[in-house]
């Protein structure tokens, strides 16, 4: 006689879900389908519009820098686009150099380097003759939108066509405040896509400020009394 088999065992009643899992697994399936959102072209686009703005404070502070070093003014143009509808006409930059040596200290002339250097001066003698390097581009896509020397007035284009200029002393000090804005097409409007460089009037340091910022406004007189 052969043993019979052993009886089923009672299955284990399910067990479900706690609270806590529960709302574990609603975090991860809200993070898969941000993952499936993702638009890699967009956050390129971002990289690309920070990417020209850290040019830009480049740029200046390089222009800064070899002000103090050369003992001359030293120059920046920015040629700006007019438009923002060509992702390629991005604006472009470049320097302008003076092709004079530095001039020695007025302290540590001589009587006769003294009197030659002021007779020149008064001649007219004294004027920068201006070197200009290659005008260079912004990453396509990232476009110059407008430039401002005054609180609260952008220009877009170049006025009378003529490139506008940020120029620094041989002191490093910056001639005029100003800021330049700059958007990328590429991104959509609601997204974060304006960058504005900032010289400040105070430090002539060049800096990066989010979306549309603008110059301090000047103190009016009245203000100190």
């Amino acid at each position: 006689m052969t043993d019979a088999p052993p009886p089923p065992r009672p299955s284990a009643p399910g067990k479900g879900f706690t609270l806590i899992e529960l709302l574990v697994a609603i975090a991860i399936a809200g993070l898969l389908l941000s993952f499936v959102a993702f638009n890699p072209a967009a956050f390129g686009d971002r990289n690309r519009l920070e990417s020209g703005a850290s040019t830009v404070v480049s740029v200046l502070t390089a222009a800064r820098e070899l002000a103090i070093i050369d003992g001359h003014e030293t120059r920046v143009q920015f040629d700006l686009p007019g438009t923002t509808k060509d992702r390629r006409n991005t604006g472009r930059f470049r320097y302008l150099v003076t092709s004079q040596s530095r001039q020695k200290s007025k302290a540590l002339m001589d009587d006769a380097e003294r009197k030659e250097a002021d007779a020149r001066k008064r001649r007219g003698e004294a004027a920068e003759e201006w070197v200009e390097t290659e005008w260079r581009s912004l990453p396509e896509g990232v476009v110059m939108e407008a430039f401002s020397a005054e609180a609260g007035v952008w220009i877009r284009a170049n006025p009378r066509g003529d490139p506008v200029e940020v120029a620094f002393e041989a002191d490093g000090t910056v001639l005029a405040p100003c800021a330049l804005r700059l958007l990328s097409v590429d991104m959509k409007a609601n997204a974060a896509r304006t960058l504005t460089v900032l010289v400040n009037p105070l430090t002539s340091v060049a800096e990066v400020a989010e979306g549309e910022a603008d110059l301090p406004k000047g103190r009016d007189p009245s203000d100190f009394r």
